[in-house]
């Protein structure tokens, strides 16, 4: 059974909190609508004295664990931008969650091929190796749009 984790960037604080540092909560809209949002207690984020949950202010959004590791054994999530050991060569991709009805998987961006692009197929396959994220290592972002 896959394990279902999430982790969200803390904007205020520069730094990712991983779960169980703090809860997932739907906040729900007058429409109807719901948006799920990461929450702490007001006396962990330094807001009050109580522990009623709320939402952790300017976070980012929430990033899904993928159920699978590098060739180091990290934890792989949406927004990581890793490195692809082709046979001679390196690629780098940022990991995304493409969620298509048809089509609900972890990919690359950029893509890979137009045959493949799953990001599965990529650690069994081929090797890959986290090298950072999004929101810590925005310089890597350049990596990308140079491939």
């Amino acid at each position: 059974m896959k394990e279902v984790k999430f982790r969200v960037y803390d904007k205020t604080n520069k730094k990712m909190i991983y779960m169980p540092d703090f809860v997932i909560a739907p906040i729900f809209t007058t429409d109807g609508a719901y948006e799920i949002v990461a929450m702490k207690s007001e006396r962990e984020l330094g807001l009050g004295d109580t522990d009623k949950y709320v939402p952790i202010p300017d976070q980012s959004e929430l990033m899904q664990y993928t159920g699978l590791k590098d060739i180091k054994k990290r934890e792989i999530y949406e927004g990581d931008i890793i490195e692809i050991l082709h046979h001679d060569y390196l690629t780098y991709h940022k990991v995304v969650y493409c969620a298509e009805e048809t089509y609900p998987a972890f990919d690359l961006e950029p893509v890979i091929s137009d045959e493949w692009n799953s990001l599965q197929y990529a650690v069994e396959e081929l090797g890959v190796a986290i090298r950072g994220n999004i929101y810590e290592n925005p310089d890597l972002l350049k990596e990308l749009q140079n491939v």
